[in-house]
């Protein structure tokens, strides 16, 4: 399983609380078959980040589709890249065979 990095940006309009409800439920599925790992709205931008943990960029892009969020175009864009954890396990990248 590798990780990725997704983005949500042009946020064109606000969310219904029903629909936001919908979000948080996908959000709490993702979470709970060890999908998600880390999301959150980056305030000054505007935008959203989210971790995910899976087996290739195909399978984020599904899971993404999903979102009821990028369904009813909340967000209408998004990027993904896979990210690579820096942590004192690989020496901050530096042990690391793949950097």
């Amino acid at each position: 399983m590798k990780n990725y990095t997704v983005i949500y940006s042009d946020n064109t309009k606000e969310a219904s609380e029903e629909l936001t409800k919908d979000h948080i439920n996908y959000l709490n599925t993702l979470e709970a078959r060890g999908n998600l790992l880390l999301c959150g709205m980056m305030i000054d931008l505007n935008k959203a980040l989210f971790i995910i943990k899976a087996g290739s960029k195909k399978e984020v892009l599904n899971l993404i589709h999903r979102d009821p969020f990028i369904q009813t175009k909340i967000y209408k864009s998004f990027e993904i890249s896979e990210f690579l954890v820096a942590d004192k396990n690989n020496n901050f990248l530096l042990d690391s065979p793949s950097k």
